[in-house]
């Protein structure tokens, strides 16, 4: 049992890393969307905290 938490647990950590990493990918259009979609997202939960974070 602690195998299947330690691996759901590592799905959601590539998973993070990965949209990370989009954010500052050098395509200037998908990164838009991305931050676009998210930002969509965030409103709809009344927050937005990683817009200090993107805006590098």
């Amino acid at each position: 049992m602690c195998h299947e938490s330690v691996f759901s647990l590592l799905i959601l950590v590539m998973t993070g890393t990965l949209s990370y990493l989009y954010c500052f990918l050098d395509a200037d259009a998908f990164r838009q969307t991305v931050s676009e979609n998210w930002r969509f997202s965030f409103k709809k939960q009344g927050s937005s905290p990683n817009t200090e974070l993107r805006r590098t």
